[in-house]
């Protein structure tokens, strides 16, 4: 679980510094599905524009993934 949620934030960081998708595309879907169910992750779409345009789905952290994944991190101080 707490991988699954390592992997979303460091999406959401990469696509926040690269102004581009910032959702996570799983493997394990259901673990996903599960995640959503508990309320860590919650279904989203990031768009591409242009001639042709895309649309990816995917998953993006909530703020209860994100406080919950971010307790197990090792302080600085």
């Amino acid at each position: 679980m707490l991988k699954m949620l390592e992997s979303a934030y460091e999406a959401e960081i990469d696509g926040a510094l690269n102004k581009g998708c910032d959702l996570l595309q799983p493997k394990n879907k259901k673990l996903a599905d599960e995640l959503v169910a508990d309320g860590y992750l919650v279904e989203g779409e990031y768009v591409i524009q242009g001639r042709f345009s895309a649309t990816i789905k995917g998953y993006r952290l909530t703020h209860l993934g994100r406080l919950t994944y971010c307790s197990t991190c090792e302080g600085e101080g």
